[in-house]
């Protein structure tokens, strides 16, 4: 018989619940031996006891655990607790770890699936407990109970985890519900979705304008999200502006955390797309080094960051360090199984390939990542794998195959609003047009090249201009 099934009960309680806490864990424990041989899902208890020492923000390390966690339980009393810094103005643990939960809950890359708030009867409670409940019940937000005595908390308990126990999977939910800062976090987050999502749709306007507004009312994930879009329509003087303001708060907090990590990422980013290599390289390794812990999201951010490494390390002909750095990256996708991620890697070591000569083996990658992509939604990188696919045809003399490929990446892009990707497309059309005799297509991908690095403060690509000078005449 296989082992059954564990899901994640992250705890939360200011410091004047400990007899709480211990109902909780003792009624979890019950559930479990009740469970035990059925083969029906088993509950381990996780809360903030678990972290230790830390170089990073003692409530960071607390929040990742919450990342890990299929549901979330937290019990109120009479104290609310004490603030616990950071750059989103949380004025306790408690709360900093309810809105990390359901930020998770909106998420579908989360494990997160349901929320409950156990409201102990305590006439004195702090006004924040009281405010919280209040809205909770005007907003309709989440499951929540107002509880006499620790007996009601056991029977209410034991119901839930037998409920939560025939969860099959996890449906993202979006909660309206603003902390105490009055700062609307978790409706930045679904605006950032539906931003992204429309940008995606090839609604770039309408997407811009969520993103813009996600960025002022929310954190670093809602900045960076719109300086990337920014960056991909070549607006990089914005893009930076974003993420510098992004990287402020936690030049006072601390900075040695995944979410720090990927705010000096995409400062690298930008750094690397202005030709910036050695910077850009500086600037990634710092990141890498802000990385404490082994957990998935943790691991995630520093797949991303050694992509990027890799990139500039290209960018300075160094194949060898760039080609380790793909591969260390693939390495622990693989180990998680995430398609998407696996394919964006393949690209990676494809492109990595064709700058070392290795055209055979950049085109069997490119091929690999195109398979994986085809049962996922469109996004850049189907339009970077196509243009991957169509430089490597280009080069072994497969040109009829190349523009189809190339011609699906600058549709994508076009659609994506990926100004950047387009005019890399357009510059392989027009290549590929010129190598089969058609000068008037040669010239109109050419001069579409052209200009769209011209509205993004690019040099001319030189055989963009060789091949307008060539064929214009």
């Amino acid at each position: 018989m296989s082992a059954p099934l564990t899901l994640r009960v992250f705890i939360a309680s200011p410091s004047d619940a400990q007899e709480e806490r211990l109902v909780v864990r003792d009624c979890v424990e019950k559930v479990n031996l009740e469970r035990k041989g059925s083969g029906a899902p088993i509950f381990e208890l996780v809360g903030w006891e678990i972290v230790r020492g830390t170089a990073q923000r003692p409530q960071e390390a607390i929040n990742k655990l919450i990342h890990e966690c299929h549901f979330f339980l937290a019990v109120l009393k009479k104290s609310w607790g004490s603030d616990p810094g950071g750059a989103l103005e949380y004025t306790s643990g408690t709360e900093e770890e309810l809105f990390t939960a359901l930020l998770d809950l909106g998420n579908k890359s989360r494990p997160m699936r349901d929320v409950w708030v156990a409201f102990m009867d305590a006439p004195d409670a702090a006004p924040e407990i009281k405010d919280l409940r209040t809205q909770i019940q005007s907003r309709h937000a989440l499951l929540y109970e107002t509880i006499a005595t620790t007996i009601e908390l056991r029977q209410k308990l034991t119901q839930l985890l037998h409920g939560w126990g025939n969860v099959a999977q996890k449906e993202a939910r979006n909660v309206g519900l603003i902390p105490r800062s009055g700062r609307d976090i978790l409706g930045a987050d679904h605006l950032r979705q539906q931003g992204e999502a429309l940008v995606e749709l090839g609604y770039p306007d309408a997407g811009n304008a969520k993103l813009e507004t996600a960025a002022e009312i929310g954190g670093s994930p809602e900045k960076l999200a719109y300086a990337r879009v920014l960056a991909r329509q070549g607006r990089m003087a914005a893009a930076h502006d974003i993420v510098r303001r992004a990287l402020a708060p936690f030049l006072e907090s601390g900075i040695n955390s995944p979410t720090a990590a990927e705010v000096l990422a995409a400062e690298a980013s930008l750094l690397r797309r202005e030709s910036e290599h050695y910077k850009s390289a500086q600037r990634l390794q710092q990141a890498l080094e802000r990385l404490p812990g082994d957990d998935e999201y943790t691991r995630g951010v520093r797949c991303r960051i050694r992509d990027d490494l890799g990139l500039a390390y290209q960018k300075m002909s160094e194949f060898e360090r760039a080609r380790e750095q793909f591969l260390l990256a693939l390495g622990e996708r693989e180990h998680d199984g995430d398609p998407r991620s696996v394919a964006q890697s393949l690209v990676n070591i494809a492109r990595n390939d064709v700058a070392m000569g290795d055209n055979a083996s950049a085109g069997n990658r490119a091929s690999r990542a195109l398979m994986i992509l085809e049962s996922l939604p469109p996004s850049p990188l189907h339009a970077n794998a196509q243009l991957l696919r169509a430089q490597t045809l280009l080069r072994t003399g497969m040109y009829a195959d190349a523009i189809e490929h190339a011609g699906m990446s600058a549709v994508l892009n076009e659609q994506l609003s990926n100004d950047y990707g387009l005019a890399m497309a357009e510059n392989v059309l027009a290549q590929c047009f010129a190598k089969i005799g058609d000068g008037e297509s040669a010239l109109a991908h050419a001069k579409k090249s052209l200009e769209l690095n011209v509205q993004m403060g690019n040099s001319a690509p030189p055989v963009v201009v060789a091949l307008i000078k060539k064929f214009e005449h």
